[in-house]
């Protein structure tokens, strides 16, 4: 399936999952009108393509996408307390380093075809998010400051000629994919947590 409709069908997902009551446990602590608002504007914005720069030899484009998850987070990481919003972008500088250090090793390719190498990366950078930030707010702003800077990088440095589009399909997939796999990961954590704590109640309480 190509990123930019995958990137579609996990964003009706989250809708759903959202709308459908799993407020609580997905947004944990964000503005029920802030995630609404988000999850409202995200396709409205998809399909535009705003042009930065255009010339004989290159042709610089950024996505809506880009730029309202840009402001989304911004507004987010101004909300949080000083101390968890650095955790959180400390964080995402480093997933983000991790996940640019894997995408652009030989060895990924080796073991990995293109079409699954980015997802796996994805993956794996959401889970290392949620080992290392608590709370959706901070893991949130953590893989997007991640995604952000490999999405620059990318664009700026290691594609430097031709026609460069910013934010664009496959950024779209990584950007949910490592989203829902850092949230799914930390609420399996906490029913398991949960399901732990109740089961040793009963045992203690079954030896009195």
């Amino acid at each position: 399936m190509p990123p930019g409709y995958a990137a579609f069908f996990m964003w009706v997902a989250s809708a759903v999952l959202w709308w459908s009551g799993w407020r609580e446990e997905t947004a944990e602590g964000i503005p029920d009108r802030a995630v609404a608002v988000f999850l409202a504007g995200w396709p409205v914005t998809a399909w535009k393509n705003t042009v930065l720069w255009e010339s004989a030899a290159h042709h610089i484009a950024v996505n809506g996408v880009f730029l309202w998850t840009t402001v989304a987070i911004t507004a987010l990481a101004l909300r949080m307390e000083t101390s968890a919003r650095w955790t959180a972008l400390s964080a995402g500088f480093l997933t983000g380093s991790f996940t640019m250090l894997l995408l652009f090793s030989p060895l990924l390719y080796v073991f990995a075809p293109d079409w699954t190498s980015g997802r796996g990366v994805a993956i794996i950078a959401g889970l290392t998010t949620a080992v290392l930030i608590k709370g959706a707010s901070g893991q949130v702003l953590a893989v997007t400051t991640a995604f952000l800077l490999y999405e620059v990088l990318r664009a700026g440095w290691i594609q430097n000629s031709g026609s460069i589009l910013i934010g664009d399909g496959r950024w779209m997939e990584s950007w949910w994919i490592s989203v829902l796999a850092a949230r799914f990961a930390s609420v399996l954590a906490k029913i398991a947590v949960t399901r732990m704590g109740r089961n040793g109640w009963k045992r203690e309480g079954g030896g009195i």
